[in-house]
């Protein structure tokens, strides 16, 4: 009997000694960069070897941490042709005006080294991208990649035409490897993600987007629309872990409430939940001479814009022409009615 005691003593006092991460929205431990990752920059050196400089709102090429909560004053701040690494450290930088945070021109990557740390707008009147603008306009290959952190908006903000959260324009990358979207906001597509033009790249390797809005008339793609006239690309896969990105509670009045896609669409691994919308609660699929590929990593409900014959001739939007299927585990239905 003493033995006993002793044995739970010592288990208890173990348990005592554990750190709680924190959960986030979907129930998943939120995610956090740990500092001896190598730096996303391609520098060579971990995250604590690098020169870290403190944050005071100069978006030249570096290393920058915030030390406490940030508010963006003036105007959005620009990432031009700069190659940029932004730890949020646990804090929170927000916008004060009615604009968007970052506009990317160059490279941007953010991680958040402690946990807790948010990019933020409190007042979305912007066209496209409510926090994160991805352009290509002037210098070539503009890229966001998230690495860790929250991506949100204030209550208090308003909506974007597309892309509530982050926008990906003409010949840009959006690069998601883990972290949170969350409750992004749009009046036309994407609640969180949107991506219409053309030789726009997004890929969700992992991490979650939770909540996207995109309930205007005629709108598609609650947390996600991704498509174009060309052959935009959108990937979506595990992580190094295996861990599939988590898509869901997505909500759009007309199309994919959790993703809508079209064109060269890979989806290897996601796990889509409840979602709403008119046609496809969870993901639409839809697109002239498009071709799609469904890994066995996905997990929800399918919506194809197929003809009679499942996943063989569309009959809106045209036809989805090269169909690789080995997604078991997901629920199939198709569009018949346009």
């Amino acid at each position: 009997m003493k033995k006993r005691i002793i044995s739970l003593v010592l288990m208890l006092a173990l348990v005592a000694t554990m750190v709680v991460a924190p959960v986030s929205a979907a129930g998943k431990v939120e995610n956090t960069t740990t500092p001896t990752d190598a730096c996303p920059c391609g520098c060579g050196k971990t995250l604590d070897k690098v020169n870290w400089q403190p944050w005071e709102g100069n978006a030249a090429t570096g290393h920058y941490y915030l030390a406490e909560d940030y508010v963006q004053v003036d105007e959005r701040i620009v990432v031009a042709g700069e190659k940029v690494v932004f730890d949020l450290r646990g804090n929170t930088i927000t916008t004060e005006g009615k604009t968007r945070l970052f506009l990317v021109n160059g490279y941007l990557a953010v991680i958040d080294t402690v946990g807790g740390g948010r990019l933020t707008s409190k007042s979305n009147t912007a066209d496209t991208g409510g926090v994160v603008q991805v352009v290509d306009n002037e210098i070539p290959g503009a890229l966001f990649e998230l690495y860790s952190g929250t991506v949100t908006l204030d209550p208090e903000a308003g909506r974007a035409k597309t892309g509530g959260l982050v926008y990906v324009g003409s010949g840009a990358t959006f690069r998601m490897y883990d972290g949170l979207l969350l409750n992004g906001k749009s009046n036309g597509y994407g609640g969180c993600i949107g991506s219409l033009e053309n030789n726009s790249v997004l890929e969700v390797l992992g991490g979650s987007i939770i909540g996207g809005e995109a309930n205007a008339n005629w709108t598609s793609g609650g947390n996600i629309y991704a498509a174009s006239d060309d052959k935009t690309g959108v990937t979506l896969s595990a992580d190094e872990n295996g861990n599939p990105p988590l898509i869901c509670h997505g909500n759009a009045a007309n199309y994919g409430g959790n993703l809508y896609a079209k064109n060269i669409v890979t989806v290897n691994a996601a796990h889509f939940h409840s979602g709403e919308a008119s046609l496809g609660m969870d993901f639409y699929a839809t697109g002239s001479a498009s071709t799609l590929v469904l890994g066995e990593g996905v997990v929800g409900t399918i919506h194809m814009n197929a003809g009679k014959e499942l996943l063989t001739s569309a009959v809106y939007g045209g036809a989805i022409e090269n169909i690789t299927c080995k997604a078991t585990n997901a629920t199939f239905l198709m569009d018949t009615t346009y």
